[in-house]
């Protein structure tokens, strides 16, 4: 039995957008390809949530303090940044797995000691985006384990 040299493929790394929230209603809903409950920082410096999805309807994302709106399609990766303190809670009670489906929603504000909060819902299909494995081929005889 020969060793022989390991074929080694490209992978593109896609870029994704951050989403910004700005606008009432708006709703981000996508694959979780990687979640992290210390994964960002928020305002204050502080260990927050960072969610990457792929998004599986298209969504809206704001850029430069909300004065720019950008639409993303469905395909692409986004990053979520739980800064809100309303949408830290949220995703660290969801508790996410690769493969999740999740959809997430501004729905309001809220008067905060600071200013105004933003309050979001959030939901979850588990699992729903994890692909269907083929089931594995026949041995046949004469395969080793």
């Amino acid at each position: 039995m020969s060793i022989t040299d390991p074929q080694f493929e490209d992978i593109d790394i896609p870029q994704g957008s951050f989403i910004g929230w700005n606008e009432l209603g708006q709703t981000v809903t996508g694959k979780v390809v990687s979640y992290s409950n210390d994964g960002a920082t928020d305002f204050n410096d502080q260990p927050c949530p960072q969610l990457v999805i792929e998004l599986t309807e298209q969504a809206v994302t704001f850029k430069d303090k909300g004065s720019v709106k950008e639409t993303i399609d469905a395909g692409e990766f986004a990053t979520i940044t739980a800064g809100q303190a309303n949408l830290k809670k949220a995703l660290q009670a969801a508790v996410l797995a690769v493969g999740d489906i999740v959809r997430i929603r501004y729905e309001s504000n809220y008067k905060t000691g600071k200013g105004e909060g933003k309050a979001f819902k959030v939901q979850v299909a588990r699992g729903a985006g994890v692909a269907a494995k083929p089931a594995p081929a026949a041995a046949e005889p004469g395969d080793l384990f």
